[in-house]
């Protein structure tokens, strides 16, 4: 199982590095089976899951809705707590429930007397926040307690500062938060749930930039579908966009939500447009076409058709796909078989026509050399893919690298351009054993694995790419 995500593709992972120590208890939960009838009548249901746990004044019980409890012998009912679904805490501990056993998580030096449950993802004592991962507690360093608060969207903030997390792909789902000093923490929010769009006192901000002219106070999103149009007081944003000359009062989105409306215009990605349906971000102007209010050169508007499934188009003198930059690539149909042609996003570089591999390269569509037969990939950056197995592309030689000793199962990570890291990963999606770290497709002998991912240097403010011994590539902070 292969992991696709823009986020594999990041170019800037933050950290705030966090030295977390744990302890192992000497203690040990006995789990013993005991009948329903013998636990009180009265029992009190423990956290949200009504099917899991439960108390009476004898003992805390696993429970599925049948005749039979399983005891967790060992955990005080006077003061237990469940938090997450699958962690408990009491005077003693705190315990994690990992199938059928009870596993005792503790961190060295853990205040148990002040711990409380903040929400479903941290605990916090008198000294320290702790954040719930990975059937682990991880200390949260130089955070404050006291005024500690989950704001949501991967953002927290404290007395401090506001933070956000960041992957660091040293394990599977490890995470890390960096400060982020733009922002003013009395008066930070999020806007949406994702986090992409949040505001202060002074600013609005998309992907960590100021909307420029938006009023915070009245700030509010306008979504519909996977398009974000926003409004204040004064103005209509088309993402981080003002709207030039639209009236505020009587605009609508349309519903093509490409398109939207006022009493005087039609826009086109937030743009005023002559039309109001056409295949989205293409748009006929007189004898030429537009993609995305660019003109696209030498294309005939008569006989101009979109074709879908390799997000490109025709006209009566060929067929073509749209480069990076919006500029037009021709497609050879005596060498591709326009008919299988397709790719498996809008994004994605590669296209497959069931016999071959493309790519664009240099403005110019291009057939990958040593590319398996395949009717389907998956992308997980511009230069890694997997077709059964991962490869790596070599742009240079416009031909496929398969990875050694990889087998196509487990999850694999894109790290910048050229390197990546895999792991093996149980039934369950837990991690288990190390594998391999990779350099342009080659096993990069001598990387220390347990270290290896994107670190934030906070005194260079720049992003590295590393492990415990070297720096293997810095990465521009944007």
């Amino acid at each position: 199982m292969v992991m696709k995500n823009k986020i594999f593709k990041v170019l800037i992972i933050a950290i705030l590095s966090a030295n977390v120590v744990y302890a192992e208890s000497s203690r040990k939960i006995r789990i013993s089976n005991v009948p329903m009838s013998k636990i009180e009548e009265d029992y009190k249901k423990l956290g949200d899951r009504e099917d899991l746990f439960i108390k009476d004044k004898n003992g805390v019980y696993k429970y599925s809705y049948g005749d039979t409890a399983q005891k967790l012998n060992g955990i005080d009912p006077k003061t237990v707590e469940v938090f997450n679904k699958f962690y408990l805490k009491d005077k003693n501990e705190v315990y994690y429930l990992d199938k059928n056993k009870i596993k005792i998580l503790n961190l060295e030096g853990m205040d148990l007397k002040t711990l409380e449950v903040v929400d479903n993802s941290y605990l916090k004592d008198k000294n320290s926040v702790y954040l719930v991962q990975e059937n682990k507690l991880k200390r949260l360093e130089k955070i404050d307690p006291n005024t500690f608060k989950n704001i949501g969207g991967n953002y927290v903030k404290d007395k401090n500062g506001v933070y956000k997390y960041y992957f660091t792909y040293i394990t599977v789902n490890d995470k890390e938060l960096k400060k982020e000093p733009n922002f003013d923490a009395k008066t930070f929010e999020i806007v949406d749930p994702d986090g992409r769009y949040v505001k202060d006192k002074n600013n609005v901000y998309c992907d960590g930039e100021i909307i420029n002219g938006a009023d915070p106070a009245t700030f509010e999103m306008l979504k519909k579908g996977n398009i974000n149009y926003m409004k204040d007081k004064n103005n209509i944003y088309y993402w981080k966009t003002k709207i030039e000359g639209v009236d505020r009062d009587t605009f609508k989105i349309m519903e093509n939500p490409n398109f939207s409306k006022d009493k005087n215009n039609i826009y086109f990605l937030g743009e005023k447009t002559e039309s109001e349906s056409y295949p989205p971000e293409y748009e006929k102007k007189g004898n030429d076409v537009y993609y995305k209010n660019k003109k696209l050169k030498d294309i005939d508007a008569n006989t101009f058709e979109t074709m879908i499934s390799f997000f490109g188009f025709k006209d009566k003198n060929g067929y073509y796909v749209l480069d990076r930059d919006g500029s037009v690539v021709k497609i050879n149909d005596k060498e591709v078989k326009i008919k299988n042609l397709a790719k498996s996003s809008f994004n994605s570089n590669f296209f497959y026509d069931g016999k071959n591999l493309y790519f664009i390269k240099n403005h110019k569509f291009e057939r990958i050399k040593k590319a398996p037969k395949t009717d389907g990939i998956s992308e997980i950056s511009d230069r890694y893919v997997e077709i059964g197995k991962v490869y790596y592309l070599d742009y240079d030689k416009g031909e496929l690298i398969k990875l050694e000793k990889n087998d196509g199962r487990g999850v694999f990570f894109a790290l910048g351009e050229d390197y990546g890291k895999d792991f093996n990963l149980n039934a369950e999606g837990v991690e288990t054993t190390r594998r391999y770290i990779y350099f342009k497709g080659r096993i990069l002998k001598n990387a220390d694995y347990d270290s290896f991912g994107i670190k934030y240097n906070d005194q260079k403010n720049v992003f590295e790419i590393r492990d415990k011994n070297r720096v293997y590539e810095t990465l521009k902070n944007e």
